[in-house]
């Protein structure tokens, strides 16, 4: 009985813990769910918070890099004292993402950002809130064909770049209202080229 017991214990506890999709790509981004008294969750070296809702469980968006390994990778829930208390197999797949060639001058190739501005932006995608400012869904800021699609493996004349299209770029006929995707405050502006699409090559010009 006392087996019994604890089996329909841990038969419960695990059915408080869950992501969705059940096969992610990568680049993706996985939605978690758990229990009232798990306070983060980790996988593949990236930590994130969870928050709480309203029916006493957590939630949280745990994101897959671009070029993670296509592999199975433990997903690991834990409390507010660091300590895991559920674990999980998520299979990331292969995206398969394209490869884009961007036609741009020589003197564009060769820009680079300044150390403060690197700076700056690793400061600012280093930093993690406490406080959940944003609410599910999500909205496209332009509705609209999409140019540009988020992971492609950028090139440059031709040439590598060890680089991906961290973005989504969206085409929009002229003085079409562009949308913030959430309420939010805007905390950092860069400054980014125009590319247009040679549809036959499959390149981008500036």
């Amino acid at each position: 009985m006392r087996f019994l017991l604890i089996l329909a214990a841990l038969s419960a506890n695990a059915q408080d813990f869950s992501f969705t999709p059940a096969d992610i790509r990568q680049g993706e981004t996985l939605k978690l769910h758990g229990s009232a008294d798990a306070a983060k969750a980790r996988m593949n070296g990236i930590t994130i918070p969870l928050f709480a809702e309203e029916d006493a469980g957590t939630f949280g968006l745990m994101p897959v890099g671009v070029e993670a390994e296509p592999v199975d990778y433990k997903l690991e829930f834990l409390d507010k004292a660091g300590a895991v208390i559920h674990e999980a197999t998520v299979n990331v797949h292969d995206a398969h993402y394209p490869k884009q060639d961007i036609v741009i001058s020589q003197a564009l190739s060769e820009l680079r950002a300044s150390t403060e501005e690197a700076d700056t932006v690793h400061a600012f995608l280093s930093g993690v809130s406490a406080t959940r400012f944003w609410e599910e869904p999500l909205r496209v800021p332009v509705p609209g064909c999409m140019n540009s699609p988020f992971g492609a493996s950028r090139l440059h004349n031709g040439k590598p770049t060890g680089d991906y299209h961290g973005g989504v770029d969206q085409r929009g006929a002229p003085g079409t209202p562009i949308h913030a995707v959430a309420a939010g405050t805007v905390r950092i502006a860069i400054l980014t080229f125009c590319f247009w699409t040679n549809q036959h090559s499959g390149s981008l010009r500036a």
